[in-house]
């Protein structure tokens, strides 16, 4: 991973803080590793997301 990526994850994250989750995936590279990461963050973002739903409701 290099400096673009890292930011790039970090803009991701703080963007499902901010309730603005991005829907694109990062092109990094195919490991398995940073699959397993784009994953994770697209599974956060979308617990936030229904989380969000459930208490506005």
């Amino acid at each position: 991973m290099d400096g673009e990526e890292a930011k790039k994850i970090i803009d991701q994250i703080r963007n499902i803080i901010l309730s603005r989750p991005n829907k694109e995936n990062i092109d990094m590279n195919d490991s398995k590793e940073w699959v397993e990461v784009q994953e994770s963050i697209k599974y956060l973002s979308d617990c936030v997301q229904e989380m969000n739903v459930f208490i506005i409701v």
